[in-house]
């Protein structure tokens, strides 16, 4: 009874599985079908294209052009070229006499007062006459008896010896106006001007 319903069920699935049974299987009464794997489809090889792609500088994409920055320029190097020091210049005798003031300067004394028209008289400047203030005041101040008992200088304008001025007036040992007459007549012959004769004191110590 059991091999028969065997058989039958065997039939039936014969009736229905598309998978043959084979003779023997049926003789020993495998009621079993051998399940077998549904075949391999193999699908050609298709070969497959890598291409490289190069970017350009400049992309374009929907009517918009992207442009890649441009690489930053280096900066120039400036060189500062050392300049060499400047020879010192050698001023003249005359260069001193930018230290003297521009302005006119006023006569404090009667003396003074004569040594300022006999300057301008000679043809000399406002200047000249300062020049000859500054001159007088470091020799003698102006002090018509300075005298200089280690060089024998009297005097304004410090003659040496005194007895000089003689050529100017017997007076010349007590007259102030004397003594500036002769002092000019002595800076004119000498160094031209009264700022000469006080540039070359400056330089010198004496003029």
């Amino acid at each position: 009874m059991l091999k028969t319903l065997t058989t039958i069920h065997i039939l039936a699935l014969l009736a229905v599985s598309p998978y043959p049974i084979t003779n023997a299987q049926a003789a020993i009464g495998i009621d079993t079908i051998p399940i077998t794997h549904p075949p391999v489809i193999e699908m050609p090889a298709q070969n497959v294209l890598v291409s490289r792609v190069t970017l350009s500088p400049d992309v374009s994409r929907d009517n918009y052009t992207v442009t890649n920055p441009p690489k930053p320029k280096p900066k120039p190097i400036i060189i500062i070229a050392a300049t060499a020091p400047q020879p010192k210049i050698k001023t003249s005798l005359s260069a001193s006499v930018a230290n003297v003031a521009t302005g006119p300067t006023i006569p404090t004394s009667v003396v003074q007062q004569f040594a300022h028209d006999q300057v301008i008289s000679r043809g000399w400047t406002e200047a000249d006459y300062s020049c000859l203030v500054l001159l007088w005041n470091k020799e003698s101040g102006w002090n018509y008896k300075a005298d200089n008992a280690s060089s024998g200088a009297y005097g304004i304008p410090q003659a040496l010896p005194g007895s000089k001025m003689a050529s100017a007036g017997a007076d010349w040992a007590t007259n102030g106006e004397t003594q500036v007459t002769w002092g000019l007549n002595y800076i004119s012959g000498s160094y031209g001007t009264p700022c000469n004769a006080w540039a070359h004191s400056e330089s010198n110590g004496w003029y």
